[in-house]
């Protein structure tokens, strides 16, 4: 079956193609016209009436009117009868030559194009397609019998011939193009087939490649999801095991100091901290376990520092478990005293025992950004282990001044004293001025004689927080040496400031009223003092010297201070 589409584009290609049947026509008619001068032989109306089908046929394909077939059928048939009428009266007329030959031409070329109008795999078309190229001859002989005239027979008869050898040239035409119709219709079937064949297997290709890459990109998001889950296990490991050597580190033993320093070294390597250390409330216990945090910090970013994380709100805010403070883009505006440091994320956990003393916080600070809401698991749970080993220490610290203090007057007692010598003056090379003052409480049996040991009790604790007061001021520290007596040392003091403190202290003592719902009284106190190395050239007679420089004291009037040295006597 023939494509309609196809059809008429082909037969518009065939009109486009008349122009030059049309040149070379016109040409002969110019020779002819000028140059011979040759009406008559020329068939000079029959030719123009060609030429104007022509003209006719290139017209409409060049305006693309050729988009109905009806309209293409009609012309093509009107193109064969007026070629036909021409070669029928080829010969009749005598007329030979040139005329004839495009009399035949241009009935061939308008036979074959009506030709490819059809069908011609089907036989019934080919016997009309060679008939309808006919009708012209038939319509000749009918009108020429009719007509009667001489030799009438004779022309009807070339008629009739000239029809039939048409017929069987228009016959064997169509019969070769039903051929090569259906030859080419197998062609464009098994084309199809191919195509199709081909688009079936594009598409099945297209379909594989889906799939495949489909599977591939699942295996891309398995992949990521499988290194991913990699990644996750392996810094889950690393967390167990670093919890792991952790714990060894905190159960293997009872150095706290040791536990805090190995800790701060494990803590710098996993959270890669810049510093990380325990601050207590308390100074005392914070110089001891302050982990460096007086290096890290200048005074004032120090001070600010312990203003804002040391406070009563923020330690009751973030004392319970997993409500740790975490910042990992820490702002300067807000937080001024980190800006020196660079520090860019903190993570604090605050430990509120019972005792608001031994309050404390655990702090980790980084240089670098996100460091520790990546690891917020692992922070809660060393968080955790570092609240036991807080609260270890304080327990630690209270047995310790529980061990070291009096527990009638607060103050150190008398073994920590030696210890203290020992330790700091005797054990260690010391370099720098200490000195110490012996304090005792004049006629104190006699208080007690008079007012019982309850009372006298009072009057110690009372005396004993006066001098507690007074080393906290000077930054001093004060033992109970025994009953009644009592001793102040200062490092780094010379004898001239010594002796103010302590006439200073001997005054608030004389000025402090002691009473209770029977009886008012105020104490007096004598004091003696010595200093190294102003007074001795020997650190260890400090003790012995400020001592004997009090007794000087008791027997001289009481109620004053001497000074090693100064009294008669004097070693």
């Amino acid at each position: 079956m023939q494509n309609k589409e196809r059809l008429l584009e082909l037969q518009t290609i065939f009109s486009r193609r008349h122009i030059g049947l049309l040149v070379a026509l016109l040409l002969f008619m110019g020779n002819n016209l000028v140059l011979n001068n040759n009406f008559a032989g020329l068939k000079y109306l029959l030719c123009v009436i060609i030429c104007a089908v022509l003209l006719v046929d290139m017209f409409f394909a060049y305006f693309s009117f050729f988009h109905k077939y009806i309209l293409l059928v009609v012309l093509r048939l009107c193109e064969m009868g007026v070629a036909g009428f021409v070669i029928s009266d080829a010969g009749s007329t005598g007329v030979g030559g040139m005329s004839d030959v495009f009399a035949v031409l241009f009935y061939a070329m308008f036979m074959i194009e009506s030709v490819y109008l059809y069908d011609l795999t089907d036989n019934a078309n080919k016997i009309k397609v060679a008939f309808l190229g006919q009708i012209c001859f038939m319509i000749k002989a009918v009108g020429t019998l009719a007509a009667g005239g001489e030799d009438y027979t004779t022309h009807a008869l070339y008629y009739v011939i000239m029809g039939m050898i048409s017929f069987m040239i228009m016959w064997a035409i169509s019969e070769y193009c039903g051929k090569m119709q259906e030859y080419y219709d197998k062609c464009v079937f098994s084309k199809d087939r191919m195509l199709d064949q081909a688009k079936d297997n594009s598409d099945k290709i297209y379909e594989s490649q889906k799939t495949i890459r489909e599977a591939n990109e699942q295996l891309g998001i398995k992949k990521f999801e499988l290194e991913d889950a990699y990644r996750k296990i392996n810094i889950v490991n690393a967390d167990n095991d670093f919890q792991n050597r952790f714990m060894r580190l905190v159960l293997s033993s009872y150095d706290l100091k040791l536990i805090l320093s190995q800790a701060e070294k494990m803590f710098k390597d996993t959270f890669k901290s810049e510093y990380c250390g325990i601050i207590f409330i308390d100074e005392k216990l914070r110089t001891k376990y302050g982990s460096g945090i007086y290096e890290f910090f200048n005074e004032n970013d120090l001070m600010q520092f312990t203003f804002f994380f040391l406070s009563d709100a923020f330690l009751y805010e973030h004392k319970d478990i997993g409500s740790h403070f975490v910042q990992d883009e820490i702002s300067y505006d807000e937080f001024p005293f980190f800006k020196e440091k660079k520090v860019n994320s903190v993570a604090i956990k605050a430990f509120v025992p019972d005792i608001k003393n031994y309050s404390c916080i655990y702090v980790m600070f980084s240089n670098e950004y996100n460091v520790f809401k990546q690891k917020t698991v692992l922070l809660d749970n060393v968080f955790g282990v570092m609240e036991m080993v807080a609260r270890n220490l304080t327990s630690y610290y209270k047995v310790e001044e529980m061990s070291v203090k009096d527990a009638l007057s607060g103050l150190y007692n008398r073994r920590y004293l030696n210890l203290y010598f020992d330790k700091n003056f005797i054990s260690a090379v010391h370099e720098g001025e200490v000195t110490l003052a012996m304090l005792d409480i004049d006629h104190f049996k006699s208080i007690n004689d008079t007012y019982g040991h309850l009372f006298g009790d009072q009057a110690i604790r009372a005396v004993s927080e006066l001098i507690i007061r007074c080393a906290g001021k000077y930054k001093g520290t004060g033992f109970r040496y025994g009953g009644e007596e009592f001793v102040l040392i200062f490092e780094n003091k010379t004898l001239d400031e010594t002796v103010n403190i302590i006439e200073e202290l001997r005054t608030d003592i004389r000025n402090e009223e002691i009473k209770n719902d029977m009886w008012s009284i105020n104490v007096r106190v004598s004091a003696g003092v010595a200093s190294y190395p102003e007074t001795t050239d020997k650190i260890s007679s400090l003790v012995d010297r400020a001592d004997k420089a009090m007794y000087y004291s008791k027997q001289n009037g009481r109620d004053r201070m001497t000074v090693d040295g100064t009294y008669e006597g004097e070693e």
